[in-house]
């Protein structure tokens, strides 16, 4: 089965990050973030077009996603355990997957 849109935007997404941990050129890094930014803010709304944001679902995956990010937040801080970060962030995917099965 081809991948769709979003697979490809994500997965690209994924080997631009990649590609910054391995680049030492500070004007191509700054290059790769403007692109990972731009490519971000385009599977955003993608997103936010394509699912109904009322849902209980809907709100439940905000919410989980901005505690994962919060908990990763704190983990690269230092402040909460790499394994906590894991935890929540798994658990947030989970609930995505099933968003996004319904769309």
């Amino acid at each position: 089965m081809k991948k769709k849109l979003g697979a490809n935007a994500l997965q690209t997404l994924e080997d631009i990050v990649a590609l910054m941990e391995v680049t030492h050129d500070p004007d191509r890094l700054d290059e790769l973030e403007d692109l990972r930014v731009k490519l971000t803010k385009q599977i955003s709304l993608l997103v936010d077009k394509s699912i109904d944001e009322e849902s209980k679902e809907y709100k439940k995956a905000v919410a989980g996603l901005q505690a994962a990010s919060a908990t990763i937040e704190q983990a690269i801080k230092g402040l909460e355990a790499v394994a906590k970060a894991i935890e929540t962030t798994a658990q947030t995917v989970e609930l995505v997957a099933k968003i996004a099965a319904m769309a």
